[in-house]
């Protein structure tokens, strides 16, 4: 498994189960991570990872739309993966703490040029939404 792949298997998966959500396997984290490249945030500090986050970019209808999907559910998931739009959704963040989250933050709307960025708590029952200021 490569190194992002075990830092996210030791620092997210195996912390933030949401009770009745399997957690994936070590090969589909591996999948995920080769498919979902461009949308992939690794922040380092003196060589060793300290957070890890997966977005994705969404059209205005879906970020809209977004409580309503189940992204527990993967053919929502690669849908949502497809679009390219200027709302960005973070679907999994892992982060040694605010500092970090921060900075890969800041990565992502350099990216981007996001107008609003979303995320749901680990629980999945609270969608923050923010716009991003200009």
């Amino acid at each position: 498994m490569s190194e992002v792949g075990e830092y996210l298997w030791a620092n997210y998966y195996t912390k933030y189960r949401v009770p009745g959500i399997k957690a994936p396997t070590k090969d589909l984290i591996e999948q995920a991570l080769t498919n979902l490249k461009d949308s992939l945030v690794v922040i380092r500090n003196n060589g060793k990872i300290k957070g890890v986050a997966i977005y994705f970019t969404l059209s205005d209808e879906s970020f809209d739309l977004l409580e309503s999907f189940d992204l527990t559910t993967e053919a929502v998931v690669r849908s949502l993966a497809r679009e390219h739009g200027e709302n960005v959704h973070f679907i999994l963040v892992a982060g040694g703490g605010f500092a970090t989250i921060r900075m890969g933050l800041k990565e992502v709307k350099r990216r981007t040029k996001a107008k609003t960025i979303s995320w749901w708590n680990p629980s999945m029952t609270k969608l923050h939404r923010y716009k991003v200021k200009e």
